[in-house]
């Protein structure tokens, strides 16, 4: 039974035995229902169709008696109480046909006993309607007691006789349902009571053989396998029932334990080497970041050093280039105030021209000493356009060494990284100074643009100037050729005064583009001084991120263990200047 129900899933094994049981319990509820009808029907015969019939008998009897008492009357009866007897008599006899014919419709198969009733009755009532018979010699009381006696005796006998009858019929079929019809619905229920206790015991031996059991060496088999052994041998696999997918899953369970077990051994010993491997690593880490990353910073805290130093001499070159503007556009408004008495002097040679070869000479020696000027003029803005290359130099210096920073920064970011949470402190200093480097870069594109305004400033000085010493030199040569042609004094004042009003105009010019450029120069040395203050704090901060490296470098070896070979080391930045 146990391989028979083991090819079926336990849903439908349940099923089955479900269904046989309610199987079990229709039938024998049909046949204990139909066994107990039955004995209901012999009790409601009884009840219902016997009984009822004994007792119709008894009222038949009760009036086969009346008509005794009737008899008796017609014998003493007057004339004129022979018609109320006869009366009775007939009321009585209606009576007693309806009791037959109850008895009758009661007990169909008594239809033989009734009839001989009736014709015993119909004897005693022909007597009865000539008694008392005229014309013999028998006497009434001789006819009551020897042929109506004999009549109202067999009709008693014949009612006593059906109702002892019915009486032995109806104990009959009490005694039928009582010891057959009951001990048939007791054995039935008996027999019924014990397949039920069968099937009951089947159930629970199935159920115990071929589940509990099954259940039990599964559970004691998952139980080895979780206390670790793996050996364990599982049964039930070959079943096609809900045991056997538990014991193939247990299977497979047990399978996946010896791989995860392998594969904890493998994933030990690769924790070894991995460890190992990682200890190497950090030795190495530690080794490369002391000697690149502090060698960077080294070479990030010379780079803030010499921009400082730059940062000082572009603020020296600013403010002394601001001092010559100065000096330049003084000059200037000298030039300007003389360019003005020259042509004042120029209007009164128009008008004195008796006072005109003194005026020449003073005009000779203005032009001369006005082209003396407009050379050293030239001089200074030249020097002042190779001031504004110099500090042109100093800014692209200032922006490589921005982005150079940018880049240590990106790199020590990126080693931070590596490191993981013991870097964060790094990459915080890291990121501060990659910050610090964009705002020298963007600094330094500021001062090198507002050295393109103050070349091109100076390159306007330079061409003023120029062209003022070539006038001014014009000037010189009228003066010479107005001291050796005469005749020409009058078109060569006109020259003068025209030329000296263009060279005032010019030096006006001049002085307007000194002024910027003075202020150009000052803007210089705003720019250097936040240049210088910003190299200061790329300095104090370098400082830190040495010193942060250090820390770090540091906590790498004690993580990495005491193996770790302490690698070179850089110097320490410089102090800020």
């Amino acid at each position: 039974m146990q391989s028979y129900f083991s090819a079926f899933r336990l849903t439908h094994s349940f099923a089955l035995v479900i269904i046989a049981f309610a199987l079990l319990t229709g039938i024998s509820g049909a046949i204990i229902w139909t066994k107990i009808v039955d004995l209901q029907k012999t009790d409601a015969d009884i009840i219902n169709r016997q009984y009822p019939a004994r007792v119709t008998l008894g009222e038949a009897k009760a009036s086969e008696t009346a008509f005794s008492v009737l008899a008796y009357q017609l014998k003493d009866a007057k004339a004129e109480d022979l018609h109320d007897i006869r009366y009775a008599i007939r009321e009585e006899t209606r009576r007693f046909r309806n009791w037959l014919t109850t008895v009758r419709g009661l007990c169909p198969e008594k239809l033989h006993e009734i009839a001989a009733i009736s014709l015993r009755f119909d004897r005693m009532l022909k007597f009865l309607d000539g008694f008392p018979a005229a014309g013999t010699e028998e006497t009434p009381q001789f006819q009551l007691y020897y042929r109506f006696s004999a009549l109202r005796d067999d009709l008693e006998a014949s009612l006593t006789h059906l109702s002892l009858a019915l009486a032995r019929e109806a104990q009959d079929r009490i005694d039928y349902a009582q010891n057959v019809k009951s001990a048939g619905v007791r054995s039935t229920l008996e027999i019924f009571a014990a397949g039920y206790i069968a099937f009951f015991i089947g159930t629970v031996a199935w159920a115990s053989l071929a589940i509990a059991r099954p259940m039990l060496r599964l559970a004691e088999a998952m139980r080895r396998i979780a206390a670790g052994d793996f050996k364990t041998q599982i049964s039930y696999t070959g079943r096609h029932d809900e045991l056997g997918d538990v014991a193939r899953a247990i299977l497979v369970f047990r399978d996946k334990g010896l791989s995860v077990l392998r594969l904890e051994k493998e994933t030990a010993a690769t924790e070894a080497r991995a460890a190992a491997a990682l200890a190497g690593e950090r030795q190495r880490v530690a080794e490369v970041f002391q000697q690149e990353v502090m060698d960077a910073i080294g070479a990030l805290s010379s780079a803030a050093t010499e921009l400082q130093r730059n940062a000082t001499v572009m603020r020296d070159i600013a403010g002394s280039t601001d001092n010559r503007t100065k000096k330049v556009v003084a000059f200037s408004q000298d030039r300007i105030a003389n360019s003005a008495r020259l042509f004042a002097s120029s209007s009164d040679l128009a008008m004195t021209i008796g006072k005109m070869n003194e005026l020449f000479i003073t005009a000779g020696e203005i032009a001369m000493l006005a082209t003396g000027d407009g050379k050293a003029t030239s001089r200074s803005a030249n020097e002042l356009v190779e001031a504004v290359d110099t500090i042109g130099q100093i800014a692209d210096f200032i922006g490589g060494i921005a982005y150079q920073t940018n880049l240590l920064a990106l790199n020590a970011t990126i080693e931070a990284a590596r490191c993981g949470e013991a870097g964060r402190g790094f990459a915080v200093v890291a990121s501060e100074v990659k910050t610090l480097a964009h705002e020298t870069s963007r600094a330094a594109a500021d001062i090198a643009q507002r050295i393109e305004t103050v070349k091109s400033a100076t390159d306007h000085v330079v061409k003023a100037i120029g062209v003022t010493v070539s006038r001014i030199g014009r000037i010189a040569d009228m003066s010479s050729q107005l001291g050796n042609a005469m005749d020409q004094k009058d078109q060569a004042s006109r020259d003068i005064a025209r030329y000296v009003g263009t060279a005032a105009d010019e030096a006006q010019n001049l002085s307007l583009v000194l002024q910027e450029v003075s202020q150009s120069t000052s803007e210089t040395e705003r720019v250097a001084t936040e240049i210088l203050a910003a190299t200061d704090e790329v300095s104090l901060q370098s400082d830190r991120l040495f010193r942060r490296s250090l820390e770090f470098c540091q906590q790498i070896r004690t993580e990495a263990g005491p193996t770790i070979a302490a690698g070179p080391r850089s110097p320490a930045p410089a102090a800020a200047t």
